[in-house]
């Protein structure tokens, strides 16, 4: 029994340390718009392109679900970056988003 609490214990220490370093990771990605001027700054953000996992979860969706709604058309259009990689642009995805809120 105490063996399994040490593992369990150990996975949890492990998530929560990957969780800190993707946090940290988005605050250092996003660490060069700060000496820009806001309208540049938020041209950029904008136009950043995500990939399907990051635009599932921005948008709130499983991965799988994101892709069947591409699929299916009821998803915004994605821009073909190369071979089967497909992006999506962050101001369309926040645009789509507040549709779907509505």
């Amino acid at each position: 029994m105490a063996h399994e609490s040490t593992v369990e214990a150990d996975a949890d220490a492990r998530a929560e340390a990957k969780a800190k370093a993707k946090a940290e990771a988005r605050v250092k990605a996003n660490s060069y718009l700060e000496g820009l001027p806001a309208e540049a700054a938020k041209l950029m953000v904008a136009n950043r392109v995500l990939g399907a996992a990051e635009a599932a979860e921005i948008c709130g969706f499983s991965l799988a679900h994101w892709r069947r709604m591409y699929r299916t058309g009821k998803a915004p259009k994605p821009i073909k970056l190369g071979g089967c990689k497909l992006g999506w642009r962050f101001g369309t995805l926040a645009e789509f988003s507040l549709g779907q809120a509505a």
